[in-house]
């Protein structure tokens, strides 16, 4: 799922040991790393960066983009779920990750934005 890098330390980063049979809780900072990379978390974002800019003047921009937040951070643990995380866990840091992420693409594209209008 996420770039050739990540995959092979996979095993390095989401480590899960079975004691007595029921796998390890993992680690907030594995799982904030793990939805970082996750490419298809980052397809997602960047198309709601692309389609809250084309929809900037009909429904704005603050609104769209905490609602998107939102539902990227649900919508992947609910239909993926994952072994030794909750789906709240994995929801509650999947909106910290996507509103960093968001921040990050957002500027990127109005930088790109005010340099393609500047020149």
């Amino acid at each position: 799922m996420a770039g050739a890098a990540v995959l092979a330390f996979a095993p390095l980063i989401a480590k899960k040991k079975q004691e007595k049979g029921k796998f390890r809780a993992m680690d907030i900072t594995t799982l904030i790393l793990q939805q970082s990379t996750d490419i298809f978390r980052l397809g997602l974002l960047a198309g709601l960066i692309f389609t809250t800019e084309r929809t900037r003047l009909q429904t704005g921009v603050v609104l769209p983009l905490i609602a998107g937040i939102i539902f990227v951070a649900i919508i992947i643990p609910a239909t993926m779920p994952q072994a030794g995380v909750d789906m709240w866990r994995a929801a509650s840091t999947g909106v910290f990750v996507n509103a960093v992420i968001v921040g990050l693409m957002w500027l990127g594209w109005q930088a790109y934005d005010r340099s393609k209008r500047s020149s």
